[in-house]
Formats: C-alpha cells, structure tokens, sequence
C-alpha cells in the first residue's frame, strides 16, 4: 500500500543497517503517457540517484524521501485574462506519485505527495477542499476561486466570474488578490482599504567627458529599471480571519494582483517579511486590520 502524505512532513524509508550502503533511485511519474510495445502506460522519469550509509549504532538506515519530492511540486494557474467563463483547472502537478527503487530494480514502496504546506496534521485524503478564504468578502469584475482534492485524486480549481458558496460580491474594493495558500489551494481576497501605488527605481550611470563652456552632461542615467509597488489596506477582521490572513496569505509565495477598474491582473511578491497574528485583545481592544506592501513581479525599464 502506499504511503501517502502533505510534502511538508518528513516521510522515511527505512532499511535494516545490513543493508548499508543502500543503493536505491527516485523515480517519478511525469505526467505524461507513452505507448511501449503498443500499450499506453504512464511516463516514469528517475529524478534522483543516490546511496545511503547508516548512523553508527542505529539499527536502520533512514531517506528522507519528502525532501527530493518536494522540488516537483508546484500549482499554477491559466492565463486569469482569459477567464470568461466557469472554468475547471487541473493542477498536475500539486500531487504527484513516487517510487522509491532499490539498485536490483525493485519498487520498494510508493509514495503519494501533496502540494500542503500548512504544517498542519490534516491528512492526506479525496473530496477535501484546499480553499481557505479569508471572509468570503467580493466585488464585481473578481474572479472568485475555489481549489479541491478530488475523489480522483486531482487538485482542481473552479474559476467564476460569480459568487460560489461561501463567497458574495456586495463589498466595495478597487484590487483583489489570488494567492496560493498553505494547504495548496488557490482563494481570492478583496482589499477592501485605500490603495497607493508607487514606483521604485534602481538607476545605472555613467561618467563622460564634457565641456564646462556647453549644456553637456557629465553623469547619466543610461538605465532605469522600475520596480512598482502598491501598499493597501485591507477592512475590518474578526481573530479568526486575522489568523487566516497572516498564515496563508502573508506567507504566499504565488499571489496575483488585479485590478477591478482596469482589469489589470499581474503577478506580484508580498515583501512584507513579517506577519503578525493581530487579535481584538492584543491590539489593546480594537478592531483589526492590515496594511500588505507588494511588489510587480515583472520589472519595468526605461533606456531612453
């Protein structure tokens, strides 16, 4: 049987120390399909070769299996531009199937990755939702999301122009954010607060020779590369949805900005680099809000 397990948890393969050194290999499904002799059969890739040793006086030796697994996995997302209608995304990729292979080329056991970060002992089982949104809160022009683990054993993200369960768009806001949460869902919040963008510049000179008689330059810009950044502030939340917020969307490493006027959706880095779990009590008894600093993840340039 299987082991499966969230990639966040340290998961070993054990062997008797007589077997040390232990030659083995990783291998991989890659998600594709290819035909051997006329059979159509999943694509199995090694992705790792290795031989393990065992600590002295231990009775067996131990791989961490997790920590090769967890460089393949990752969630994306479609083109959101193109979303026009209810749409079905499959994320190949946020839970995949490994083997641990013995250097005679035995399988010696099978393991099942989820893309679960959350540090949390929720287990690894179908028909469980990854979502975890912040208040439900929306707008119109939002894309409201929504991501499963489904009983086929896929994460799949619901994209609506509309409202799902649990969400409504009779809130007033001018940006929204898509953003990967530790549990490997995808959820939408909607800021709420004032938004100020901003630009920073990063500028390259040079030094020439110039006549003091004339209108010449001596230094110049030659480079001017162009960070933008926007700082908002989210509305009023109760303790829990603090608690949310600060876990699952200050920590993201996968976020998109977009804008309900425009329409402009980017993809972009929170660079705040500390969360605080602010509660009624701890904020000397009253209400809760954040300010959340981010940052175009694609930078812009003038060489004018």
């Amino acid at each position: 049987m299987a082991v499966s397990a969230p990639i966040w948890k340290d998961t070993y393969y054990q062997v008797s120390s007589a077997n040390s050194p232990y030659e083995y290999s990783i291998e991989m499904k890659t998600g594709r399909q290819i035909v051997v002799n006329g059979t159509t059969q999943d694509e199995v890739a090694t992705i790792f070769n290795g031989k393990a040793w065992v600590r002295p006086g231990d009775a067996y030796l131990k791989i961490n299996v997790n920590k090769v697994a967890q460089d393949y996995l990752y969630s994306d997302l479609p083109d959101l531009r193109t979303i026009s209608v209810t749409t079905n995304y499959t994320h190949n990729y946020a839970y995949r199937q490994f083997y641990l292979v013995s250097s005679a080329g035995v399988t010696a056991e099978t393991y099942n990755f989820l893309l679960d970060w959350s540090y949390e002992n929720t287990g690894v089982t179908t028909n469980r939702s990854l979502s975890y949104p912040i208040n439900g809160h929306g707008a119109p022009n939002m894309i409201f999301m929504s991501t499963v683990f489904n009983s086929s054993q896929k994460v799949v993200t619901t994209l609506r122009l509309t409202p799902g369960t649990g969400y409504d768009r009779t809130h007033c806001g001018t940006h929204a954010l898509y953003y990967l949460n530790r549990y490997g869902g995808w959820d939408c919040f909607l800021i709420e607060g004032n938004v100020t963008k901003s630009d920073n510049y990063t500028k390259y000179n040079i030094s020439k020779p110039f006549d003091n008689n004339t209108l010449d330059f001596q230094k110049a810009t030659y480079h001017n590369e162009i960070a933008e950044r926007y700082q908002m502030y989210t509305g009023w939340l109760t303790d829990a949805q603090s608690a949310i917020l600060a876990k699952h969307l200050l920590s993201t490493n996968m976020a998109y900005l977009h804008d309900l006027t425009t329409g402009n959706i980017q993809p972009v880095l929170i660079v705040d680099n500390k969360a605080t779990y602010k509660t009624f009590r701890n904020q000397g008894k009253k209400m809760v809000n954040y300010s959340i600093t981010v940052e175009a993840s694609q930078t812009k340039h003038n060489l004018a």
